[in-house]
């Protein structure tokens, strides 16, 4: 569930991002990323990162639990169907604002969001890194805010 304030601002180009804390359920207790959502302008189709923050514990990692994620976001963005999730690209973000460890500089990840029967998947072993060249691109494309003045706005911390 979206446990922080919501942000929803139009970026340059004309994108819109929608940036959150979303809590989830672990059987550690719960866990807790930042999405942003970014839609509109010249985005062929909405995009959806998700951060891993260095204050939620590694065993409740956000990555790890897209499925989950993806079917709580559809009830909290009361979408009608799965359809807009899957058509969205998705990425696991990482860097400094994700481990105590120094892990380098922030990098993604590809997630193959799909869907079967009646359950949204993801096939880990179809992951991709993306090269520094197309992340950084991306970075451009979405306007991506740093992670941390994104948190700070929310009122957390990384």
């Amino acid at each position: 569930m979206i446990v922080s304030r919501i942000i929803d601002e139009e970026t340059r180009d004309g994108v819109r991002m929608k940036a959150f804390i979303l809590g989830f359920p672990t059987f550690l207790g719960e866990g807790r990323g930042l999405v942003q959502i970014f839609t509109g302008g010249k985005l062929a189709r909405d995009v959806y990162v998700l951060t891993e923050i260095k204050s939620n514990p590694m065993e409740t990692g956000l990555v790890t639990r897209v499925p989950e994620l993806a079917a709580i976001l559809q009830k909290d963005l009361a979408l009608p169907g799965p359809e807009p999730l899957i058509a969205g690209e998705w990425y696991a973000h990482y860097g400094p604002f994700s481990y105590y460890d120094d892990i380098g500089p922030a990098s993604f990840t590809t997630i193959p969001l799909g869907r079967e029967e009646d359950r949204f998947t993801d096939p880990i072993s179809d992951r991709k890194v993306v090269p520094d060249d197309e992340a950084e691109a991306l970075r451009k494309r979405l306007s991506l805010p740093p992670v941390e003045e994104v948190l700070e706005a929310l009122g957390e911390r990384a």
